[in-house]
């Protein structure tokens, strides 16, 4: 074929075979694990080099982002002059809150234009890959026109899910300060070990617990908001909207597939660290099989791939 029939290399058939053979995903809600896992891990093995490439683009976007907003956090804390004892980051409570506010602000903001561009496009690589296109890692800058809507959907999901969690373990952890007895007045003496009594454990875990059920309720959100925005090509409210009804009666199994792509990155990473290279695009293979799977048995408009 031609560069404009291939589409630069990007399709495996030319448009009349297109035409008899439309690109889809074949399954829908009712696959089971087994089933997505299978499908996910073949289209893997069919493009698993460009699809290692992806990700390699991926991390040196991610670690250039980190890298970047440690500095611009380094040189906004020497302008303010803002010190925290690592040993102790409680000496200094006014200055260690501060600190942790300005490094995430800073954070969430380069982030958002850094996965704004790789996130995004990896996504729709793997996105080409499930529904038998050709892994092509120039796709990872054809979705510019996304960044706007999603940096209003992290903003949004930044205020109404992030800076309810800092608040939530901030009085959970002000709590169990007070249940050590530690003085507000005299917090340079307060020892950190202290925290490690039976009350203030129980205290963090049952935190914990509670925080995991608002999790699973908010997960389809987190996973599925992203894809719908390059594949519904709506705005961030309607991509909130369309991910919390893909979840509705899904949430348990959302949280199982996570959990299984949760545990997969962490034995590659185990495997000398090479091993996330191939586990990060099969976990996002499988959590984006099943994504596609329960959007078409939705009522959403067609995806557009």
């Amino acid at each position: 074929m031609c560069a404009g029939c291939a589409e630069h290399g990007s399709e495996p058939q030319c448009p009349t075979c297109r035409q008899l053979n439309p690109i889809g995903f074949p399954y829908d809600a009712n696959a089971d694990v087994g089933t997505l896992w299978s499908y996910a891990t073949d289209r893997f093995q069919a493009e698993a080099a460009m699809c290692v490439v992806a990700v390699l683009v991926f991390f040196v976007f991610v670690f250039g982002g980190a890298l970047v907003s440690n500095i611009l956090t380094s040189i906004i804390d020497s302008i303010l002059g803002l010190k925290v004892d690592p040993a102790n980051p409680l000496r200094n409570l006014s200055g260690f809150g501060l600190n942790l506010l300005i490094s995430q602000v800073v954070s969430v903001g380069v982030n958002l234009v850094v996965q704004g561009i790789a996130l995004v496009g990896l996504y729709r690589v793997l996105l080409d890959v499930l529904v038998g296109k050709k892994a092509d890692v120039g796709r990872m800058f054809s979705q510019l026109e996304v960044l706007p809507h999603y940096v209003l959907l992290h903003v949004a999901m930044f205020f109404f899910i992030t800076v309810p969690t800092f608040v939530y373990f901030g009085l959970v952890g002000v709590i169990g300060l007070k249940l050590v007895g530690a003085d507000w007045r005299r917090l340079d003496h307060f020892r950190p070990e202290n925290l490690f009594s039976g009350q203030v454990l129980a205290l963090f875990f049952g935190a914990f617990l509670l925080y995991l059920v608002a999790l699973i309720f908010v997960l389809p959100i987190t996973l599925f908001a992203t894809p719908e925005l390059i594949v519904g090509r709506c705005n961030a409210v309607e991509a909130l909207k369309r991910a919390w009804d893909l979840g509705n009666g899904q949430r348990l199994r959302t949280l199982g597939y996570s959990f299984i792509a949760g545990v997969l990155v962490f034995l590659g990473a185990l495997a000398c660290g090479v091993g996330v290279l191939v586990a990060v695009p099969v976990a996002y293979l499988l959590l984006l099989a099943l994504f596609l799977a329960l959007r078409r048995s939705s009522s959403l408009p067609p995806p557009v791939h």
